[in-house]
């Protein structure tokens, strides 16, 4: 048995099922995701995989409790069940650990496996299980089309939670200035190119970037995450927020000539190593 703990949002959580996806493919396991030492204690967040189409299938209280004998305790002391627990493994740096490669059954994975390497020989499977189920985008399949069909680019611009001081202190703000040089990169190699900004912050936008007429602004106030989701994977380039949450349809993006563009500042601490993060083909600035 393969268990991988989810935290975080959308994002993450896709990142974390396809680690483990990968892992039990490779052991031929079976596969859960653990949500009680985690998202059901987290107010913030909940469950985001359930509108794609993949089989995410929960652990029991009965089968974590093989890991981890106190549940309700792991998620105040990670540190002392990753040294005695059972089965245990706790991503060690954010960088692509090699030694995954050598985990054996049963494992607990805890962590948030951030990078393409761990999940790239079952990438198709990943692909398939990420596509989003069509009821819960019904309202926007029309603009999908829209983009699918039209020279666009996915903007994605996150401000909202990263605006709190802990988050900046972390996570960082993008600039201006790098939006507009991204812009400006793929206009250069798409003249054609019509941009269509994503945020939670609109306003933001509109004073501060120097765009011209052929823009469109999509809130994600108006939409729910998923129909953004769904919508950023339909543009022919991305632009991406360092945030896992624009990643992920940049990723997914199936359009052969593709530009996508992402920040070489993910984090504040420019220590923390995300050379593994972002795939070889994309630009950084």
């Amino acid at each position: 048995m393969i268990i991988v703990r989810l935290q975080g949002g959308l994002g993450n959580q896709l990142f974390q099922y396809a680690a483990g996806k990968a892992l039990a493919h490779r052991l031929n396991k079976p596969f859960k995701l653990e949500t009680i030492t985690s998202l059901q204690k987290d107010k913030k967040r909940s469950i985001a995989l359930q509108g794609l189409q993949g089989d995410f299938a929960l652990a029991s209280p009965k089968e974590v409790k093989e890991f981890l004998t106190f549940p309700s305790l792991y998620r105040h002391n990670t540190a002392f069940f990753s040294r005695f627990g059972r089965n245990i493994y706790k991503e060690p740096h954010f960088h692509f650990d090699k030694n995954f490669s050598c985990l054996k059954d049963p494992v607990f994975l805890d962590g948030f496996w951030q990078s393409p390497f761990y999940f790239q020989d079952i990438e198709s499977t990943i692909r398939k299980d990420f596509t989003v189920k069509p009821e819960l985008v019904s309202k926007v399949l029309e603009k999908g089309k829209e983009l699918e069909q039209r020279s666009s680019v996915a903007v994605h611009v996150r401000r909202g939670d990263f605006t709190n001081k802990a988050a900046t202190s972390y996570h960082g703000i993008l600039s201006a200035f790098y939006y507009e040089k991204a812009i400006g990169l793929i206009k250069e190699k798409d003249p054609s190119a019509c941009i269509y900004f994503f945020s939670d912050d609109i306003e933001w936008v509109k004073q501060n970037l120097a765009v011209d007429k052929n823009v469109q602004f999509i809130s994600s106030f108006e939409n729910s995450a998923i129909e953004d989701f769904y919508l950023m994977t339909k543009c022919r380039h991305n632009i991406v927020a360092n945030s896992s949450f624009s990643w992920w349809p940049a990723w997914l993006n199936t359009n052969s000539d593709k530009i996508v563009v992402a920040p070489k500042k993910w984090f504040v601490d420019t220590t923390i190593n995300t050379n593994d993060l972002i795939p070889p083909e994309w630009r950084r600035l």
